[in-house]
């Protein structure tokens, strides 16, 4: 009966004594968080500029099947 009892407590107190997380201040902005620039010119001691667009799809729900065989690719 004792065994039992302790295991109901144990089981008990964490509900018990739980309490919700706290979320954290954002603290407020000290500047504004974009600032004016002139697009037109680059910046100093720069002569060219590389742009990389990296654009795609983010399939990161993991729910694709995968065939047993692989289909045989006609190209």
């Amino acid at each position: 009966m004792t065994r039992v009892l302790a295991i109901l407590l144990l089981a008990l107190c964490p509900s018990l004594f739980a309490q919700k997380a706290k979320k954290a201040a954002t603290p407020p902005p000290t500047k504004p968080p974009l600032e004016a620039v002139d697009i037109t010119k680059l910046p100093e001691g720069a002569t060219q500029l590389d742009l990389f667009l990296l654009m795609g799809q983010s399939n990161m729900k993991g729910r694709g099947v995968m065939p047993e065989e692989p289909k045989r690719d006609p190209r």
